[in-house]
């Protein structure tokens, strides 16, 4: 187990984001904490594209070799997920990343999924920044933040 991260809040706004598409928005970041050797932990509105995407196929692929997500789910399910969507468009969905020199090294993302319960859908901390107890740093405070709403 890596060295404990202290956690200290930086600085706290929260924005609504409308009903159009955040991905047209600039980055938001939602609240800060800093972290040891120079990272700093981030609640955003959305992950900077097409770098994330890249990244996070980039892991995905490492950690899951033989699998190809896009595969996983068929068509009915696909299907089913867009009607799920329409009808719970306000659903409360989290992404924290670490950050080290405006570079995402680490990632935690997940979603309501009903009234009570909370889907953490993926979260990444990249090889070369391992065992430095960033994973744990973001689990809490996610359970932190989930536990708040």
């Amino acid at each position: 187990m890596g060295p404990s991260l202290d956690i200290e809040k930086t600085h706290s706004h929260s924005q609504t984001l409308g009903n159009h598409d955040p991905a047209s928005e600039p980055l938001k970041v939602l609240d800060a904490w800093p972290l040891q050797n120079g990272y700093e932990l981030r609640l955003v509105h959305r992950y900077l594209e097409p770098d994330f995407t890249d990244l996070f196929k980039k892991h995905f692929q490492d950690m899951f070799p033989m699998t190809d997500a896009s595969q996983l789910v068929s068509s009915q399910e696909k299907e089913a997920e867009k009607t799920l969507k329409s009808h719970f468009k306000d659903r409360f969905s989290i992404r924290l990343g670490v950050y080290k020199n405006e570079k995402v090294i680490a990632w935690s993302l997940g979603w309501q999924t009903d009234h009570t319960n909370f889907y953490m859908a993926n979260s990444c901390v990249l090889p070369e920044y391992r065992k430095q107890g960033l994973y744990s740093t973001l689990v809490k405070k996610l359970i932190q933040i989930v536990t708040e709403k």
